[in-house]
C-alpha cells in the first residue's frame, strides 16, 4: 500500500493562529513531500475580541474570505500536478451569548 504524506488542516497568515504565509507554507510542505496540503482558514465572526491580543483581533477582524479564496485558488492552480492544495475555511457566527463565553 502505498503511503501519502499529509497535512489536512492548517492555517496561514489570514487567520489569527496562522504565523506564516500560505505561499511560505506550501513551499516547505512540498520539500518535505506532501502530497496533499489542506488550508482551513478561520473567519470567526463571533470571536469575543476582550479574550485575545489587540493583534490578534485586528487581524481577525480584518480577515477577508474573497482575497483568502483568491490567493489560496490561484495558488492552488500554480501546484497542480505536483502537490494536492485543498482550500477550505472554518466560518462561525452564533447568536447565542453563550458562545462568546465573556
Amino acid at each position: 500500500m502505498e503511503k501519502w504524506i499529509t497535512d489536512m488542516h492548517t492555517h496561514t497568515l489570514f487567520s489569527y493562529d496562522g504565523k506564516d504565509p500560505i505561499e511560505k507554507m506550501l513551499v516547505t510542505a512540498q520539500k518535505k513531500g506532501v502530497a496533499f496540503y489542506g488550508i482551513c482558514e478561520h473567519f470567526d465572526y463571533d470571536y469575543d475580541e476582550k479574550k485575545m491580543s489587540a493583534e490578534f483581533y485586528a487581524q481577525t477582524r480584518n480577515a477577508n474570505p474573497e482575497e483568502y479564496f483568491h490567493t489560496a485558488r490561484h495558488l492552488q492552480e500554480d501546484y497542480e500536478g505536483a502537490m494536492n492544495v485543498l482550500v477550505g475555511a472554518e466560518f462561525g457566527y452564533s447568536d447565542d451569548p453563550a458562545v462568546k463565553k465573556r
